[in-house]
């Protein structure tokens, strides 16, 4: 159901690799959206990825 909240550990596993992936690039490496090349972007993009994929396969199996 759309809207509901999700106390499934890997998705906040996943979401507090990506915090901590994104705090580091930002500070230590510069990453920023507006980047050439994209690097946070990818990078966003492939955990949103990962997000979504793990929510559909956990409620359809």
């Amino acid at each position: 159901m759309p809207g509901r909240a999700s106390n499934q550990p890997v998705l906040k596993i996943l979401g507090a690799v990506a915090f901590v992936v994104a705090i580091v690039g930002s500070l230590a490496y510069g990453w920023s959206f507006s980047d050439s090349p994209p690097t946070a972007t990818a990078l966003g993009v492939g955990f949103a990825a990962l997000a979504v994929a793990w929510t559909l396969y956990s409620r359809l199996a």
